[in-house]
Formats: C-alpha cells, sequence, structure tokens
C-alpha cells in the first residue's frame, strides 16, 4: 500500500488477528483500520494516511517477532482510538505485560 488514505474504519469486525489482547479489547478481536495477517518480509505500507479509526491503527495480526513495524516509513496515523499499531503475539511465549500500545 502507497499513497494511500484509509479513514473512518477499524470498528467491528469478525476477522481475527493474532495480535496481543489490549486492556478493554472485546476478546477474541483487535479491530483496526487496517488489517496484516501474516509477518511481511518489510514494511509495505508506505506513505499512507490513516485516519479517524474507532478501533487500532494497523494491527499486526501475526504469530511471531515484532520486527516490521508500520510506524515512520511516510505513514500519517490521527484520530485512531487505540494504539497506532498493536504487538503481534509471540511464537512460544506469553505477550508482554504490558503489551506496547504506541499512541
Amino acid at each position: 500500500l502507497d499513497f494511500v488514505t484509509v479513514a473512518y474504519a477499524g470498528g467491528a469486525t469478525t476477522l481475527e488477528g493474532s495480535s496481543c489482547l489490549y486492556p478493554g479489547s472485546p476478546p477474541p478481536l483487535n479491530a483496526a483500520a487496517i488489517r496484516v495477517f501474516a509477518e511481511p518480509g518489510s514494511a509495505f505500507i508506505r506513505n499512507t494516511t490513516i485516519a479517524s479509526s474507532a478501533g487500532h491503527g494497523i494491527d499486526r495480526g501475526w504469530n511471531g517477532p515484532p520486527v516490521v513495524s508500520f510506524l515512520g516509513n511516510g505513514n500519517q496515523l490521527s484520530g485512531v482510538a487505540r494504539c497506532q499499531e498493536t504487538y503481534p503475539t509471540p511464537i512460544g511465549a506469553a505477550c508482554p505485560v504490558p503489551v506496547p500500545c504506541p499512541m
């Protein structure tokens, strides 16, 4: 995704990612404007605007390390109600407490 605008998204969904759940999240879902289901090889979301998300900005909804971050890369997030990006669930380990939540 390059030079894309996603606005007024992140509401209730039936799709489920694998990111760590946050306090106040209605289990088992982390609603977000954009959800990435598989760990990408690189940050493929660039120069993108996410505005007025009712949930998280980007759900890193995979099981594995949080190596790939979508913050930076020319991306702009504003009016995001929850975290700018979620934290993927580590393989074979528990989610950190507290779960990192960049705002």
